[in-house]
């Protein structure tokens, strides 16, 4: 977690409230004293966002970080799912299947 600030600076970082939330806890024994460095933007489940002419859709599934977002991601009238390490077995594994059958 604490890679954060190697990513480009001129790339935001995509988080939701709960992400950034342990981000500065994790920080507060870093050399970043509890405060991330760049610029981020909040995503939130289901809400959709625009990064160019890709529209992406944040879905909350089970993962091993928790929060964790399986991302839809529409353009060209296509679609791609990026999954990261969802599983459908824990706490939230049963958000997995109405997700998939949502997005189709």
């Amino acid at each position: 977690m604490g890679r954060i600030n190697e990513i480009l600076p001129e790339i935001p970082v995509y988080l939701s409230n709960l992400s950034r939330a342990i981000f500065e806890r994790v920080f507060i024994f870093s050399n970043s004293k509890g405060n991330i460095t760049r610029n981020t933007i909040n995503i939130e489940d289901k809400k959709p966002f625009k990064i160019k002419d890709m529209k992406i859709t944040p879905f909350l599934v089970d993962h091993s970080a928790y929060g964790a977002f399986l991302f839809l991601i529409e353009a060209e009238e296509k679609k791609v799912i990026h999954s990261g390490d969802y599983r459908n077995h824990g706490y939230k594994g049963k958000l997995l299947k109405p997700t998939l059958e949502r997005i189709r």
